[in-house]
């Protein structure tokens, strides 16, 4: 991993931000109101490497916001892409950061993501949103918990690079982040606790013996369950098992259906 220095392809930028020619003006999509502003270009001797971009967090802070985005397309087959990671303070300054600091990595799915103490938006708001963000939730793909204060860091991976030879100008890539920081104690006063997790090996091995045994319409039956965001919608699904055509436990799938959608 690369940590990218100011002298070297990347500029912090004090909000508000003044118009660069590295990479976008402004990243489209939901508004921002971005507390640092770094942009940047990439050549394609940096594909396949991944970029440190470091960023102070103060005390007090409840949720940490990034958004990205780089040069658009050159044509309908032809583009530059790079993902994105975020990691938390180090617990020793100049250490690496590793596992523990970590905090989530969406690709370049996610071009807009909040970490915060609080957990995910609710199933219903993402079946109808997925890439959409609700204010003071984490971003599903990243990690719920406390906001150490500190130096933090995006993480872009430089996946590809359209060079020269396949029709970009100059053979680089700009690019643009975002970071908001909020101190809204709104933001912290759900903390995520996650769903206890079933560890019980007899249970799992009765779960696949009888979801490898329904018949196509016990199949159906609790595929629509699994959908289902509610308990009761999942019983009145199960409800449509015929048990004279199937023995399934209702109450063990109940459960692990419960924990999936959870």
């Amino acid at each position: 991993m690369l940590a990218l220095p100011a002298g070297a392809g990347a500029h912090a930028v004090s909000a508000p931000v003044s118009a660069t020619a590295l990479g976008p003006n402004s990243c489209p999509g939901a508004a921002i109101q971005p507390t640092e502003v770094i942009t940047g270009e990439f050549g394609a001797e940096l594909q396949g490497s991944f970029v440190l971009l470091p960023f102070r967090v103060p005390m007090g802070t409840t949720a940490v916001r990034v958004k990205y985005c780089w040069d658009p397309p050159i044509g309908p087959f032809v583009r530059h892409t790079l993902d994105l990671g975020l990691y938390q303070s180090r617990s020793e300054p100049g250490a690496l950061y590793g596992p523990r600091e970590f905090r989530g990595w969406g690709g370049s799915s996610h071009p807009d993501v909040i970490v915060s103490p609080e957990g995910f938006k609710s199933e219903a708001e993402y079946v109808a949103s997925p890439r959409t963000n609700v204010p003071g939730k984490t971003t599903r793909g990243f990690l719920p918990g406390p906001i150490v204060p500190g130096e933090w860091a995006v993480e872009l991976g430089v996946a590809a690079v359209v060079t020269q030879a396949l029709g970009d100008p100059d053979g680089k890539v700009g690019w643009r982040v975002e970071i908001e920081l909020s101190n809204d104690p709104a933001f912290a006063d759900e903390p995520y606790e996650p769903a206890p997790y079933d560890t019980d090996p007899t249970d799992a091995a009765e779960i696949a013996r009888q979801l490898a045994n329904l018949s196509p319409r016990a199949a159906k039956a609790v595929a629509a369950a699994a959908k289902a965001t509610t308990m009761a919608e999942r019983e009145a699904a199960l409800a449509q098992v015929d048990e004279s055509e199937d023995s399934i436990n209702r109450e063990l799938l109940l459960k692990f259906l419960g924990s999936v959608s959870s």
